[in-house]
């Protein structure tokens, strides 16, 4: 398996993540929280497994800049799903509260701002470790 590859399948398995959190059904409240606080640990779990990829790019052939600038929007999306989480445990959510949904839109801007870059970084990737020219 390509380092491109593995990058693509844990940044495939986050975005994932992060489409089961959106899709939560709320109707039950006490069971939607009990699946939010699984899948916020699973969701840390596979940063932790991106993050280490993305911290090797430029071991990956990948230009220092341009690695740079994709670690530099993972730390961001990173960033916002911590600051996120702490200042709303699962258990303290009110679904309603225009607080929270600001945080939440804000948390999923830096995950479509990440996903959106995914493909290109693989193909840039790619070309690193075949030796084609970007």
């Amino acid at each position: 398996m390509t380092k491109a590859y593995e990058f693509r399948q844990a940044a495939r398995d986050l975005e994932q993540l992060h489409r089961e959190i959106a899709e939560l059904d709320i109707d039950d409240e006490r069971a939607w929280k009990k699946q939010l606080i699984d899948l916020r640990r699973r969701l840390q779990t596979q940063i932790s497994s991106v993050g280490a990829l993305v911290s090797k790019f430029s071991e990956f052939g990948v230009d220092r800049e341009t690695a740079r600038s994709f670690g530099n929007r993972f730390a961001a999306m990173r960033s916002k799903i911590a600051l996120h989480q702490a200042d709303w445990p699962a258990v303290a959510i009110d679904q309603k509260d225009p607080l929270y949904l600001e945080s939440l839109a804000n948390v999923r801007r830096a995950n479509r701002d990440f996903a959106d870059r995914i493909e290109e970084m693989v193909t840039i990737m790619e070309r690193a470790l075949h030796g084609s020219p970007q």
